[in-house]
């Protein structure tokens, strides 16, 4: 699925939860496409709107070594549940569950906020 296919997906399922903030997706290093090391999409609330960002794909955030992500990876499936934290792309406190999706051509990790 092309990149811009998830943020349609994730654009309908927020307008069918009012009480979910975001919903992403963020490939592993080489997932998305050799070469890439960053590659997310991220769909949230601002305001009356919806919005579609790649803000966490910046190398300085590094999506790969943030605890959200490093143990939605290390525990696969399971739904991983983190304490609050101030989001600093978002910049807003948000609680963050996430699970780990991986099959032969990709290693992804979808992460939401309640």
């Amino acid at each position: 699925m092309k990149i811009d296919a998830y943020g349609r997906l994730f654009e309908q399922e927020l307008l069918l939860n009012d009480m979910t903030y975001g919903l992403g997706v963020f490939f592993a290093k080489d997932a998305y496409e050799p070469g890439v090391t960053y590659r997310s999409q991220y769909v949230h609330r601002d305001g009356g709107q919806i919005r579609q960002t790649t803000e966490y794909d910046d190398p300085q955030y590094n999506y790969l070594t943030q605890p959200w992500y490093t143990e939605a990876v290390k525990r696969g499936k399971e739904l991983n549940f983190k304490e609050p934290f101030y989001d600093t792309k978002m910049k807003v406190n948000m609680i963050t569950i996430s699970t780990g999706v991986s099959d032969t051509l990709n290693q992804v990790v979808s992460r939401f906020r309640v």
